[in-house]
């Protein structure tokens, strides 16, 4: 996979050579612990895995050479390499994707079977250049540039007015300039790709979508708020949907509680007890507006069976942190 997306050998091994140092400092550990670990044993063990890992060095270069030896040498090769050099910041020159850097641009992720269904009345009625990387039969990277900036408005009009629907999710980053600014749109169209998987209509552009977008990119934030809120909310009877949903309400309502029985059809009551459960099983007080459940309870839709459904489609091109490699 290294080479075929042309990373460099020497990163390659030196990943190998840190989770090597990780598994050996483990198995030193446990033999400690054993009462036959005397300085003798330990020494043999150490060379055997020097040794084993010398092996997986030389397996690893063969592997690596070989695959570079025989990987086809097209154009299409060739830009598809480009472009991650680029978007890695490895490369700063773009002469070969005949496309201008230097001027606006806005990222695009299309997962569709025929992206130019998409990208063909957008190109001819906001009159851009386009730059496209197609991953495999479902997933389009593309940047729209212009002398000009281009609006994700401009984008949204154009597929609004599609004849029919011919794509399962489209992401939307901001306009930039320059190389820096053709990296970040497509980072932040990366960013939001998993909510256009989830939504109805499959569009979602970052502007809308960016503090969930942005928080998706951070696992730290996402473990946290599964632990804090989700998981416990999920101990209800019914998995926590009514509970969810009545939180919901309440957001929808800025804080009104009346507000959101009369949205839910129950009594006031009703809500306030709700409320009252979801305090006890997180084990804590809390805001109905807080930042932290309103985000815990929007990343908690992306995990409904819509959102999964339509996840699947993008296979493994889609890493979070926007470099589009991996799930």
């Amino acid at each position: 996979m290294a080479a075929r997306r042309g990373l460099d050998l020497t990163l390659l091994l030196r990943c190998y050579a840190a989770g090597a140092s990780v598994v050996d400092d483990f198995v030193m550990q446990e033999a400690c612990r054993t009462p036959e670990a005397s300085v003798p044993v330990l020494q043999r063990l150490r060379q055997r895995q020097s040794s084993a890992f010398e092996r997986l060095l030389w397996i690893v270069h063969e592997e690596f050479s070989r695959e570079s030896a025989v990987m086809p040498r097209t154009a299409r090769a060739r830009k598809a390499a480009q472009i991650h050099r680029l978007l890695r910041g490895d490369d700063h020159d773009a002469s070969g994707l005949e496309y201008d850097v230097s001027g606006f641009h806005l990222g695009l992720i299309i997962v569709s079977p025929d992206p130019t269904e998409v990208l063909t009345p957008i190109t001819s009625t906001i009159g851009v250049r386009c730059l496209t990387l197609t991953l495999d039969d479902t997933v389009t990277w593309s940047w729209l540039g212009s002398r000009h900036p281009v609006t994700a408005t401009a984008v949204e009009g154009c597929v609004e007015r599609l004849q029919s629907k011919t794509f399962a999710a489209l992401a939307i980053g901001e306009a930039g300039r320059g190389l820096t600014g053709w990296r970040n749109t497509h980072r932040q169209a990366a960013a939001v790709l998993p909510i256009a998987l989830h939504l109805p209509l499959g569009i979602a552009r970052y502007s809308d979508h960016l503090v969930l977008g942005s928080a998706l990119q951070d696992d730290l934030l996402v473990g946290s708020l599964r632990k804090i809120f989700l998981d416990p909310l999920s101990q209800g009877r019914d998995g926590g949907r009514t509970l969810k949903e009545t939180l919901r309400a309440v957001i929808t309502s800025d804080g009104n509680v009346s507000s959101a029985a009369s949205m839910l059809g129950v009594k006031r009551h009703t809500v306030t007890q709700r409320m009252r459960n979801a305090e006890d099983m997180i084990g804590r007080a809390f805001r109905p507006m807080s930042p932290g459940l309103q985000l815990a309870l929007l990343l908690d839709q992306l995990d409904e069976p819509t959102g999964t459904a339509r996840s699947t489609q993008v296979g493994s091109n889609c890493d979070r942190r926007g470099n589009t490699e991996k799930t």
